[in-house]
């Protein structure tokens, strides 16, 4: 394979002041057998397909005020699985689990109302909500162990656009944006202050896609360029480098999902064929792999997990449902999980309960409960 590399030091920025917010909570909305009940609705609503050690089931989770525009971030805390959406409103509400009940929660919205998808990491324990607000900016939720809060984490120039992608780095966060501008920017924390740097941009700038994951450790992030290629810019400890992936038949489109399987990075991505394909690190050269297509094609959404040390691909295919392909050890497989009243729409945001995964999506709705 042809690779480019590009060289870029880290440039540290200005420090951020935070901006701190407090929100509020709402009542409990289901559990994880019992679909909600909720009066009439008229809008998307969040959904999770989750396994419970031997079987899947799904579990309708209901929306917040002014129903679900975008976006299903998702991570764990303290054992819980939390799901993140965007509603109509701009506003950011988090769906949650407390060992009994389900909750709906409110966070607020920065300055400028959200504007794009959503990306989660925890950080000393806490869960942190990155987003893309209408300004351009970037803006975390934060929680510090007894109250939720918003700081404007600022912009870059040509504003921030597209997906965020977050992963630790000696334990600090790394969050990975697009400007306008088609190049890559990394917002860090090291410890005492945040930083902006400018990671530059790979030929034909980056287009879509920041998927994130760790590699010995550096952090590496895989991003579709305007010319159909994945690239990805890694830190190898003392340097960062971009490197051409190349791509496949009818190039590569949406967003890209990562994972470590044996601890190797391995992203996946959807063509213009709406075939799966994975590019792959075996511990001595990377590699293509057609994971082929489902039924109806893969439409939207590549989020990934693992699950027994195996990597779980999950996807939304041209007929609404979720599918998953999944690796059992010895060979590669599809399944198709079904789907919900209104069919599938959007991203997949996944998060872990007692060690089994729980895929997050939501659905247009509009019945009576």
């Amino acid at each position: 394979m042809t690779r480019r590399f590009r060289f870029l030091g880290l440039a540290a920025g200005v420090a951020l002041a935070l901006a701190l917010v407090g929100v509020g909570t709402s009542a409990a909305t289901a559990s994880p057998t019992q679909p909600a009940h909720h009066h009439h609705v008229s809008t998307n609503r969040l959904w999770v397909n989750w396994w419970d050690g031997s079987a899947w089931h799904w579990t309708d989770q209901g929306r917040p005020p002014g129903g679900i525009a975008f976006g299903a971030g998702a991570l764990t805390y303290q054992g819980n699985p939390y799901a993140f959406v965007r509603t109509h409103y701009g506003a950011l509400w988090a769906n949650w689990w407390d060992g009994a009940a389900w909750h709906w929660a409110n966070l607020g919205k920065p300055s400028g109302g959200i504007a794009g998808s959503i990306g989660t990491i925890a950080y000393q324990g806490n869960p942190y909500v990155f987003v893309r607000t209408y300004t351009g900016h970037l803006a975390v939720s934060y929680w510090n162990g007894t109250t939720w809060q918003w700081a404007d984490q600022g912009t870059v120039p040509g504003g921030v656009a597209g997906s965020v992608g977050t992963v630790l780095y000696q334990g600090n966060p790394y969050v990975f944006v697009r400007s306008g501008s088609g190049e890559l920017w990394v917002n860090y924390w090291d410890g005492t202050a945040w930083h902006w740097a400018d990671q530059g941009k790979p030929d034909g700038g980056v287009q879509f896609g920041v998927g994130v994951t760790t590699y010995q450790d550096n952090p590496y992030v895989f991003v579709r360029a305007s010319d159909g290629h994945l690239w990805v810019n890694y830190w190898d400890g003392t340097a960062w480098h971009w490197s051409d992936q190349g791509t496949r038949p009818y190039g590569i489109k949406g967003a890209v999902g990562v994972t470590t399987y044996q601890g190797n990075p391995y992203a996946f991505v959807r063509t213009g064929a709406g075939n799966l394909a994975v590019n792959y690190w075996d511990g001595s050269a990377w590699h293509w792999a057609f994971q082929g297509h489902p039924d109806g094609g893969i439409r939207f959404g590549v989020g990934v997990t693992t699950y027994n040390s195996n990597p779980y691909v999950f996807v939304r295919t041209s007929d609404s449902h979720l599918r998953v392909r999944f690796w059992d050890g010895s060979a590669w497989h599809w399944a198709n999980q079904g789907t919900v009243p209104g069919g599938i729409a959007g991203p997949v945001g996944i998060a872990a309960y007692n060690g089994n995964p729980y895929v997050f999506v939501f659905s247009p709705s509009s019945d009576d409960d």
